[in-house]
């Protein structure tokens, strides 16, 4: 949990227990001792911000193919762990916007594909071996798993940390689902347009968009291009 969030949860329970005791007349022994234990953390300079483009530039020059796809797939819509390792191919190849369901409601996620994303992704359809699977290990297994004891196996979430760690990056899959809102953010993009980009507007932000403003498609398209810029500049 980030430090941020911990500070909120204490700052919470202490709370709690002050108004109990002010309103409820609550008498506690050493209630006051246990409560002062609750203090802020400070944050950590490892914890989670966003890739530079420098860090960037690093990746995509010591990954192959394979892995500089699946670290600009997961920039390019937030995309976690889980959702690059259950990808399949009817869902990426020849397309211009990444549609799927996620999560225990089934939520459905529309992301428009960078043109970076879309060339990565037509260069190693031509040389994977998979036919389901748009990425599997070196052995052709799924990368996330469910093993007979009930855990989830992850190798794809290990191995992509292990990579960053030898380039000297310490980040993880939450770095990459930070950064590319972070990016937009700043270069003006609002929140529903942040929400488009990332695959987070529901149907109706894209109905009413598409057909009572069309200029908003556009907007999106901008953000997009100033993020792959930040990244990548004239880079291909």
């Amino acid at each position: 949990m980030a430090t941020s969030s911990v500070n909120k949860h204490f700052a919470l329970v202490k709370a709690s227990f002050n108004r109990a005791r002010d309103e409820a007349g609550i008498s506690a022994p050493f209630i006051a001792d246990y409560l002062a234990l609750l203090k802020k953390r400070k944050a950590s300079k490892q914890e989670v911000t966003i890739f530079t483009p420098k860090q960037i530039a690093k990746i995509t020059k010591a990954f192959d193919l394979k892995w500089e796809l699946i670290t600009t797939l997961a920039l390019n819509g937030a995309l976690g762990n889980r959702d690059i390792s259950t990808l399949r191919w009817h869902q990426v190849r020849g397309k211009t916007v990444l549609d799927y369901r996620r999560g225990k409601q089934d939520r459905l996620r529309r992301i428009p594909l960078w043109t970076r994303t879309r060339k990565l992704i037509k260069q190693w359809d031509e040389v994977c071996s998979s036919k389901e699977y748009v990425f599997t290990t070196n052995h052709g297994n799924p990368f996330q798993h469910v093993q007979k004891n009930g855990k989830r196996k992850d190798q794809l979430s290990i191995q992509f940390t292990k990579r960053l760690r030898d380039l000297g990056i310490i980040n993880t899959f939450a770095t990459v689902r930070k950064s590319t809102a972070t990016v937009a953010s700043s270069k003006g993009a609002n929140e529903e347009t942040v929400k488009m980009i990332l695959g987070d507007a529901p149907d109706e932000i894209w109905g009413h968009y598409v057909m009572d403003m069309p200029e908003v498609p556009d907007v999106v398209a901008k953000a997009i291009k100033a993020v792959e810029k930040h990244y990548f500049g004239g880079r291909e």
